[in-house]
């Protein structure tokens, strides 16, 4: 198994970026062992489909919980619903967390006749782990903006969503927020212990 490594540009930071074959993994855990050395916590992803000109991202999204004890929860657990994972070495997740990946295969055969499996998704993180977000008030805010940037781009291509982001949020694209420079121009920030 092998990462592919590149590098972004996004709002003037370079953003550091790893490529997953899920063809060359034998369980949804290869992911998290294969990303642990790099403490990913604030990162957007993507599930790309291998073989497509067009259309080819089934689902793109970001981190949610930076609390969780696993590293890249959602996509592991996403990827871990995905079938022909090898029986012998796959661990069964427990919970319905990551399921809607079932449901997306499901419309994705149904809209384009193609089964999929593992074995054609290549998936993509973004790592803003280390990247200062300008953000006062929104710890996601630069991974939510990035997420919408990578659904818009899919867009302005396909004329809609990817199959896997159902929901509309293009209301985030307007979302503005206070710069932490401006911010502190006209705050003074103190800490208190008690």
């Amino acid at each position: 198994m092998a990462i592919k490594y590149y590098t972004i540009e996004f709002r003037n930071k370079i953003i550091q970026g790893y490529e997953i074959k899920l063809s060359e993994c034998q369980s949804h855990t290869d992911i998290c062992a294969l990303l642990a050395p790099f403490k990913i916590v604030n990162y957007t992803y993507e599930f790309i489909v291998v073989g497509e000109q067009s259309e080819n991202i089934l689902k793109v999204g970001h981190s949610n919980n930076s609390k969780s004890h696993t590293p890249i929860e959602r996509v592991y657990r996403q990827a871990g619903h995905l079938s022909c994972w090898d029986d012998s070495k796959h661990v069964p997740l427990k919970g319905p967390s990551g399921s809607e990946m079932i449901d997306i295969c499901q419309r994705y055969h149904k809209k384009n006749g193609r089964q999929i499996s593992k074995n054609d998704i290549i998936i993509r993180i973004n790592d803003f782990t280390n990247i200062p977000n300008p953000s006062q008030s929104d710890v996601k805010f630069l991974i939510k903006k990035h997420e919408r940037h990578l659904i818009a781009e899919y867009k302005k291509v396909n004329g809609k969503l990817p199959i896997g982001n159902i929901n509309d949020e293009s209301f985030i694209d307007r979302k503005c927020d206070v710069d932490r420079s401006i911010y502190s121009k006209f705050f003074y920030e103190e800490n208190v212990c008690f």
